[in-house]
């Protein structure tokens, strides 16, 4: 019998679509740099997700009016989540990457213009599509400290860095998430 992960999750979005959300699920929109590849995303932190809805940002063509926030709960085998806070999980991620950028450069011609986030977003997707796993939970630094208010961080300028931790679902897994809920909107 395979182990099962759970994972405790948020969603920033706009109210409008919380209804929908809770009745129907969650809609992908497609972007060819998405963080994590093409899926839906969530927080493991409801104030990140709560903060990433009240902050200027690129979000994928949604503009945040009325801040909300969903929480659920993902229960997935295992061996259908890539998790790199495990180093075990880290260096399958690497592993498998290698076997990406071999297929993928025999399979592009030279003229297609390529960026980091465009490489990244298609590797999360060749996992999804070649590898069939259904979600990745990765975390991120970001170096501009974008959740401080303050203009002096001793603890960052310690490098002690705060590590945001997104996950990304496959679209069509969300039979994988429960006890969808609105926790949070102002």
């Amino acid at each position: 019998m395979s182990e099962t992960a759970h994972l405790h999750l948020f969603h920033g979005t706009d109210l409008k679509y919380v209804q929908s959300i809770l009745n129907v699920g969650f809609v992908c929109r497609e972007n060819k740099e998405h963080w994590l590849g093409n899926g839906i995303y969530f927080f493991i932190e409801k104030d990140v997700a709560r903060w990433w809805t009240t902050k200027p940002s690129r979000k994928f063509g949604s503009k945040i009016k009325n801040p909300a926030v969903v929480e659920c709960d993902m229960y997935i085998q295992r061996e259908k989540l890539i998790d790199t806070t495990v180093l075990a999980d880290y260096n399958r991620l690497d592993e498998l990457s290698r076997e990406f950028v071999i297929e993928y450069f025999n399979s592009v011609s030279d003229e297609e213009p390529i960026t980091a986030y465009n490489l990244r977003c298609l590797l999360f997707n060749w996992l999804f599509k070649e590898k069939d796993y259904f979600a990745f939970k990765v975390p991120f630094t970001l170096s501009k400290r974008p959740y401080c208010d303050a203009d002096f961080s001793l603890v960052h300028d310690l490098s002690i860095q705060y590590n945001e931790i997104q996950v990304c679902l496959r679209e069509d897994q969300q039979r994988l998430l429960y006890n969808k809920k609105i926790c949070d909107a102002t």
